[in-house]
């Protein structure tokens, strides 16, 4: 489908003026639509059939594309209004037609100046309570359900990234031994690493495992567990 930026952005070009602009996304798959009775067909195989059809394309090299453009409107243009050029919905008389292409955004990594995923989580961790530590233990190991011991232990690889005492809680929540977990730094690569683990006979990593119901903290009361 396509895509516009909703608002005006006010914006300084380079002479040092301000001008509105407004970004429009076209896209280059053409837009195809359900009827309602298809809709109804397909959301009975899946209800997630537009993040399907997505991943799907992705993993086949079909990479989506849209063409950005812009329409600029100077402030002098913009006093002329009779309306709040900021306006969501609305599309500005003045603004220059047709709109002005922009360049291919490139493909860029924007974690390029940081990766470091882990100090912000741990110093988050370390403000906390032991009744509010208890409380994040708990309630991670009940939502990991019965997920397979490969994202448990990855979690718990992820916690102990951010604090050792996060990852030591959270696997004392969920059950697991930390000595059977893989505590080395997890690399961009490690989904491929888990999928060559599993092929080597470490199968049983991948398989549902059981739902951990702790409840420690339950009978915690608000001293501690709660803050002004």
């Amino acid at each position: 489908m396509h895509g516009f930026s909703s608002h005006a952005y006010s914006m300084i070009n380079e002479d040092n003026e301000r001008v509105w602009v407004k970004f429009y996304f076209r896209s280059q798959q053409g837009i195809q639509n359900l009827t309602d009775q298809e809709a109804e067909t397909v959301n009975a195989n899946t209800r997630e059939s537009y993040q399907a059809d997505l991943y799907n394309a992705i993993e086949q090299g079909k990479y989506p594309k849209w063409k950005m453009y812009i329409q600029v409107m100077t402030q002098e243009e913009a006093n002329q209004l009779d309306y709040n050029s900021y306006g969501n919905y609305t599309d500005h008389k003045f603004m220059e037609e047709p709109a002005m292409q922009g360049g291919n955004v490139k493909n860029y990594d924007f974690r390029e100046d940081d990766h470091d995923y882990y100090t912000q989580p741990g110093m988050l961790f370390r403000r906390m309570t032991k009744e509010q530590q208890l409380v994040l233990f708990e309630n991670t190991a009940r939502n990991m359900g019965n997920s397979t011991l490969q994202i448990k232990h990855r979690h718990i690889n992820n916690c102990y990234q951010a604090d050792p005492n996060y990852g030591e809680g959270v696997a004392k929540a969920l059950g697991i031994n930390l000595k059977d977990v893989d505590l080395a730094p997890t690399s961009p690569d490690s989904e491929k690493t888990n999928e060559e683990a599993n092929a080597r006979g470490y199968e049983d990593l991948n398989v549902p495992s059981e739902p951990a119901m702790p409840e420690t903290a339950k009978d915690l009361g608000p001293e501690g567990r709660n803050r002004t």
